[in-house]
Parts: structure tokens; sequence; C-alpha cells
């Protein structure tokens, strides 16, 4: 595959796919990824049913895992087992470069094409997050990659995604996923 780059103007990263569940039968799904000084992803979240490995290769990421924050500098790497919640910042004043692997690789690839999509879009605010419905079908839709840390957004995520779907946000996702395909 070639290499695909992404930029989230919300959350000031850009992430390039290196390896994908295509490449490797669906082991793993490895990407190159940048974070701009003082910025953070979306949400602190969970992969219930995947390792990650965080391999910093310039600057200094911060990782909460289980509440708990970890300075992981260049050349330093931190694999977080399935199901652990974690969340990832830049508290520094220079860029960060790190590679990231799932394992095994799911459905990783279409949750950042969907979300970084609504994020260029317009449909997300300015922490990266799309409103209510629309979360509430992305979190549907990649339940088994991806969860939220929030029991309560997790909650009501499931209580309001048949009326998302309804409206035609499952269908936006699905647009997201097949244009990047045909971008390949």
């Amino acid at each position: 595959m070639a290499k695909r780059t992404l930029r989230n103007p919300k959350t000031g990263e850009t992430i390039t796919f290196l390896k994908t569940s295509r490449d490797t039968n669906g082991e793993l799904f490895q990407m190159g990824y940048t974070m701009s000084p003082h910025a953070a992803i979306a949400d602190e979240h969970s992969h219930p049913h995947q390792e990650m490995i965080i391999k910093v290769l310039s600057g200094t990421l911060t990782c909460t895992i289980d509440g708990r924050d970890e300075k992981i500098g260049a050349g330093k790497e931190i694999l977080i087992p399935a199901g652990v919640n974690h969340f990832q910042r830049n508290d520094s004043d220079v860029e960060v470069q790190a590679l990231e692997e799932y394992r095994p690789a799911l459905q990783m690839q279409e949750f950042f094409e969907t979300l970084i999509g609504w994020s260029n879009d317009g449909k997300t605010n300015e922490a990266g997050l799309p409103g209510l419905l629309r979360l509430a079908v992305l979190q549907y839709y990649f339940k088994h990659t991806i969860r939220s840390s929030s029991k309560k957004r997790n909650l009501i995520s499931r209580m309001l995604a048949p009326i998302g779907i309804v409206l035609g946000y499952r269908r936006e996702v699905e647009h997201y996923i097949r244009s990047a395909s045909l971008e390949q």
C-alpha cells in the first residue's frame, strides 16, 4: 500500500499509515505519528482487543496510562495492554514524532479515516470530538477497536447510536472508509 498521510487540524496530529490490516493479513496496523507542541489526542480511551506499542522517535510524549502519567522520551517505547485506558499529549515546546503499532490491526485505519475526516470537514469540536450522535455511531461502528474510558459516555452512546444511524451518520462513516479505499 502507498503511504497515506492524514492531518487532524483540531488535535495537531499528523499520521501516516505505514502498515495496514490489508498489508499484514490483519496482524498489525502501524503508523507514523507527529504531535504538535502542547497538543493532545481527542479523548482518553482503550483498545479492548488490541495491544498498542508507542515508540518515541523524537521529543517527549506524556502518556496517561490507567491514571498515571509517564514521560516517554526519544528512543523509548511503552506497551499498553488491551483494555487499558490511556491518553497521549505533548506538554513540550517541540514536536513529538513516534511510531504506533496495534496488534491485531482490527479497524484502526478506518477509525482514523472517519474521525480525521469529520475533523477536516468541520464536524468535530475544538478538541477533535464529534457531537453526541456522531460519537455514538463512531463508538458503535468501532466497538471492537476503540472504547471511551468514560462509562457514562459509553452508556449514552449505546442509547443514542440507533438514532444516529437513522439520521445517516453510519452512512458518513462508510463514506469515509469507501473514499479512503478508492485513494489507495
